[in-house]
């Protein structure tokens, strides 16, 4: 008795071993930082964790497979960063506001 399909099992075994990490990482973190008060990061790192389990458990979403990785990742390091800038950069929250007018004195 063969069973079928046997040649997807490894890949199979990897991908749920993998994804558990990733969520093992997320409901490790996630209380972390809604203790810390970062819920915008709580609430990010959440959410592409349900959006990946759903796209790699599911058989629907080849093409999402390779695309949103990338996706969550452009966002995560490029997009908030550069908008994280430009809100510093309009605030006095950089580095030269730190000090009152009588100690800059």
């Amino acid at each position: 008795m063969k069973i079928k399909n046997s040649h997807k099992l490894p890949g199979l075994f990897i991908k749920i071993f993998l994804l558990g990490g990733v969520n093992a990482f997320a409901l490790w973190s996630v209380p972390i930082l809604i203790v810390d008060g970062r819920l915008l990061y709580a609430a990010y790192l959440a959410i592409s964790t349900l959006i990946l389990d759903y796209i790699f458990l599911s058989s629907k979403f080849v093409a999402a497979k390779y695309i949103v990785p990338g996706a969550l990742l452009l966002v995560a390091f490029q997009i908030y960063p550069a908008i994280y800038t430009g809100y510093i950069a309009f605030t006095n929250f950089s580095v030269g506001h730190e000090m009152n007018k009588q100690s800059a004195i």
